[in-house]
């Protein structure tokens, strides 16, 4: 009876002339150096991107597809049909496993039957994509496929009078409107059959094809399926979709090559932690899918992606200009120049006549009924975006030295500037909310009676010095000494407006009766990125942004946990988002916090891997590791707050090559002995620079006056121009003792920064095509980080480093710490000078010599309930018999 079956299946097949159709030679598709790979989860996003089109969907193979700014259909999915069942087995319920590589996605789908790899291919500068099914099958199937179609635009545009059809001549679905402006075709040339639907109608109902399996031409062959769009006739549609058939392994060959362009041309690192090299390495792909290129608006950087349903909004895939801003300070530190201007560029051409600049432009802006940028509330609502877009124009400028770029926008400068002086409603230099527009918060309590927020200020008080910078640049010299003093009133205003005497905090906001809301935020960590706020008087701040108030195991809070409005789901009151943990981690660093920074920095990186893979979630929930439902899986300045602190936090590169300068300031966690830095570029050169770090002879032994360790920097430039002047000025450990430094291998001078938190010498010297530095010091003790994984539904529970110091008075090491009640935590302690003496508040332990020499443990049991977070501090001196 099964092969009775089995023959009446496969002669209905045969019948359908599928051996003529065209096919696509099988070529290989290899292994990327990046790629990741795991179960097909249902309900996790999966989605490719080229610059004209995208499909956005989940691991089990779902999806629904764009050709900017047209949605072309929604619920894409297959099915399978062999004759042992009477009714195809759904694809998402044997999807299985999911490879996601920067050029192309796979889902497999496996049956005891059969195994079908469905290849994910978006080129790069085409509207449309291709599947490309690798079947291998021991018996006759049949694939369906359905979607439901959709062809309209955008929101809030829109088409009316679309319909779909079948084209049985060639083996496609058309979906058109009236006017035929808009089409879509979506087939393959082994499509045996194709639904009918009513006329003048998009159907509710599936639209459904089936595709017939040769077993001798699948050995050698994909069985394509074509999808393409947009604005356009449908006989130059008719060219687009042959393209893709036929030039799809070239397609395929572009992709590789392109994301090879992107590890290999851009700057990268190498360093103990694997995972922090390949999340900089997918945020690099990532930040670079956030080009879209529109046929009426151009090019420009959009703020993230994910499904839309039913709804016609993938996601952010609208051009944000904040967003974008903020993004363009991570693209630029890894060498992204060409995707800065564009996302510099396009806000500059839709700015307002004022100098404001766009917040939000949806794809469809110029294809709506009403006015997008007049007559929608949107546009321009948000006040933020103006200075953060002369804060990325400047942060340009210092890393490429690109005058001519900063000449051609200056109009836009000099307009974004009057703007905000223009919105200063009081005199202290600051543009207020209540005359501007929105900064930190868009919904929730916290905004109530709000005058002016601590974001929105210390962005535009960073903008008035980049306004200086720039506007001396191009020869404007009465604009650059205005901006310069109006830059030191507001930075004064700032500091004296924000910080709370009683508290030793700063508070969020000024409120319109001339009050302070003083909620904990995480929002001054963006002034102190900019290193904005008075590095002493932000101590007690500090210590709450590296405790559980708002630092979680997954990421930073933008509200203090305890605070009445607190809420683990409320977007702008409790949530966890990547941008704001970004800026703390920026922040930390900057004030002598590099325990927390690296613990908000490794968060951002390890989002890279638990989700959708390889991207970054919009926001999670406060409370759990968790993204929540209304997440947007694939945004950008989550994303682009990995390079952000990476590069400006914890290596401490700052370049400045209009003047032909560049500092270098690490703070790199006390178990890494090595790291290599690759490709950083610094106006028209790139550097290479290579980090060892080697701890004395005999490490865990007392440290006679010839015991020293060294750290030695080789940079290595490639390019032409000036030498380079580098000011090298590393973060040692508490308690460590500088002897020498040594350039090229000679003394030369240098200057010693004693801080509680560490002691920095710094050098300065030329590079033009090699140099070296060593600094060779007594070290102090040192304690590593942490490195939380926590999994999904988990609480906080992991330890927190709060503050480390060391008083040259006394001898004693400070290490504040953070647990939950009636848990033991270890902290581990490097102490390369023997074991660290008379500790207090906790009980140390050594490690096995044999595996980590000079390396100690310290034991703590908190105190209290087991749902509440405690704070102790550990004290201990100096290594007994250590010369210091």
């Amino acid at each position: 009876m099964m092969r009775t079956l089995g023959a009446l299946f496969v002669a209905a097949l045969a019948g359908q002339g599928v051996s003529f159709a065209q096919g696509v030679s099988k070529f290989e598709i290899t292994d990327s150096p990046i790629q990741l790979e795991g179960p097909a989860r249902p309900g996790v996003y999966l989605g490719g991107v080229g610059r004209e089109a995208a499909f956005f969907g989940d691991e089990t193979g779902t999806f629904e597809a764009w050709s900017w700014p047209v949605k072309l259909f929604h619920e894409f999915e297959l099915a399978f049909k062999i004759p042992d069942y009477t009714e195809p087995i759904p694809g998402r319920r044997i999807a299985s496993q999911v490879i996601v590589r920067p050029e192309m996605m796979t889902v497999i789908y496996s049956h005891a039957t059969f195994t079908v790899r469905q290849h994910f291919l978006v080129p790069l500068h085409e509207p449309g994509l291709i599947i490309l099914l690798d079947v291998s099958t021991v018996g006759p199937l049949e694939i369906v496929a359905s979607f439901k179609a959709d062809l309209d635009l955008m929101w809030p545009a829109g088409i009316g009078g679309q319909y779909a059809f079948y084209d049985s001549d060639n083996r496609r679905f058309i979906l058109s409107e009236s006017r035929r402006e808009y089409n879509g075709f979506i087939g393959s040339p082994f499509t045996t059959e194709g639904s009918t639907h009513p006329a003048h109608a998009t159907p509710d109902a599936p639209s459904v094809f089936r595709v017939a399996v040769d077993r001798e031409r699948a050995k050698d062959e994909f069985i394509p399926i074509v999808i393409a769009g947009g604005i356009m006739p449908r006989d130059s549609l008719s060219e687009v979709y042959s393209r893709l058939l036929v030039r799809a392994r070239n397609y395929y060959d572009q992709r590789v090559e392109h994301a090879r362009e992107i590890r290999e041309s851009f700057a990268s690192i190498r360093g103990p932690d694997h995972d922090l090299s390949l999340a900089l390495e997918w945020a690099k792909v990532n930040l670079d899918e956030s080009l879209a290129c529109n046929p009426d608006l151009g090019c420009g950087l959009v703020a993230g992606y994910g499904p839309s349903g039913r709804g016609r909004r993938p996601g952010f895939g609208w051009f944000f200009g904040g967003d974008a801003s903020i993004n363009i300070l991570g693209i630029l530190p890894y060498g992204g120049f060409e995707l800065a201007r564009h996302g510099l560029d396009f806000q500059r051409r839709n700015r307002r006549a004022d100098g404001k600049m766009p917040h939000e432009v949806t794809q469809s802006a110029m294809r709506t009924r009403e006015n997008w940028y007049s007559d929608f509330p949107y546009a321009y609502y948000h006040a933020d975006t103006t200075p953060y877009w002369v804060v990325a124009l400047h942060q340009y400028w210092l890393q490429t030295a690109d005058t001519a770029f900063v000449r051609d926008s200056w109009d836009a400068v000099a307009d974004a500037y009057r703007w905000g002086l223009a919105n200063d409603s009081d005199g202290d230099m600051i543009v207020d909310n209540t005359a501007a527009g929105l900064g930190a918060v868009e919904v929730g309590a916290l905004g109530a009676g709000l005058h002016q927020d601590i974001y929105l200020a210390g962005i535009w008080v960073e903008s008035l010095r980049g306004v200086a910078d720039l506007a001396a640049a191009v020869g404007e010299t009465e604009m650059a000494e205005e901006a310069a003093r109006h830059f030191e009133t507001a930075k004064h205003n700032l500091e004296r407006e924000y910080y709370i005497d009683d508290a030793g905090l700063y508070a969020f906001g000024v409120l319109e009766d001339g009050a302070t809301n003083p909620a904990v935020t995480v929002w001054p960590a963006t002034a102190m990125s900019f290193a904005l706020l008075d590095r002493e008087r932000a101590q007690n701040y500090m210590d709450a942004l590296a405790s559980h108030r708002l630092l979680s195991d997954w990421g930073a809070r933008m509200l203090d946990w305890h605070h009445e409005l607190y809420h683990p789901m409320q977007y702008n009151m409790g949530t966890v988002w990547g941008f704001v943990t970004g800026f703390a981690g920026w922040a930390l660093y900057n004030y002598g916090r590099p325990h927390a920074g690296y613990d908000a920095l490794w968060a951002n990186a390890r989002s890279t891997f638990y989700d959708a893979l390889g991207r970054n979630p919009e926001l999670q929930s406060g409370a759990f590791r968790r993204t929540l439902d209304t997440t947007v899986p694939h945004q950008f300045f989550a994303t682009s707050m990995i390079p952000t602190p990476l590069f400006r936090g914890m290596l401490g590169l700052a370049a400045d090559a209009p003047r032909d300068a560049l500092s270098f300031a690490p703070q790199l966690p006390a178990d890494w002995r090595a790291l290599a830095v690759r490709k950083y570029p610094v106006g028209t050169s790139t550097l290479d620079i290579v980090v060892r770090h080697a701890p004395p002879a005999g490490s865990g032994t007392a440290c006679g006056e010839s015991s020293v360790t060294e750290l030695t920097v080789w940079f290595t430039r490639d390019g032409e121009g000036d030498p380079l002047t580098v000011s090298f000025a590393p973060v040692l450990a508490p308690g460590s003792r500088i002897l020498d430094v040594l350039v090229g291998g000679e003394s030369v001078a240098y200057e010693t920064s004693h801080r509680p938190d560490g002691i920095q010498p710094e050098v300065a010297f030329t590079v033009d095509d090699r140099a070296d530095v060593t600094v060779r010091y007594r070290p102090g003790i040192s304690v590593t980080p942490r490195r939380p994984q926590p999994e999904e539904g988990h609480e906080a529970t992991q330890l927190r480093i709060i503050r480390y110091t060391y008083d040259e008075a006394s001898g004693d090491y400070a290490l504040l710490i953070e647990g939950r009640g009636s848990r033991t935590y270890d902290v581990q302690l490097i102490s390369p000078c023997g074991v660290p003496t008379d500790p207090r508040g906790a009980e140390l332990t050594p490690t096995m010599e044999s595996i980590a020499p000079g390396r100690y443990v310290a034991r703590v049991t908190f105190s209290g309930p087991n749902d509440r977070f405690v704070q102790q501090e550990i004290r201990f001196g100096e290594p007994q018999g250590g010369t210091r």
